[in-house]
């Protein structure tokens, strides 16, 4: 059970610190939980790769039932 106050939703906007960087990705706190932006998707975007404690907008991609969340960046180019 998460402790995340309102249940995040797939295509949520969020703001958070980057709380880790590893090979495979970065995590990055939305509320009180931890999501991953996988690096397939960082290395398409290589000139936005994040470092530790910037704060990143997210995009919730994916929320499994094991309470895992995939995230991906939100780019200022972006449309809205």
């Amino acid at each position: 059970m998460s402790d995340t106050p309102a249940p995040l939703t797939v295509g949520d906007v969020h703001t958070g610190p980057v709380t880790s960087v590893k090979r495979f990705g970065v995590f990055v706190a939305v509320g009180s939980i931890e999501g991953l932006v996988d690096s397939w998707w960082l290395q398409k975007n290589v000139e936005v790769w994040p470092k530790l404690g910037d704060t990143v907008e997210v995009r919730v991609e994916d929320v499994r039932e094991d309470g895992k969340v995939t995230l991906s960046l939100v780019l200022e180019t972006e449309p809205v």
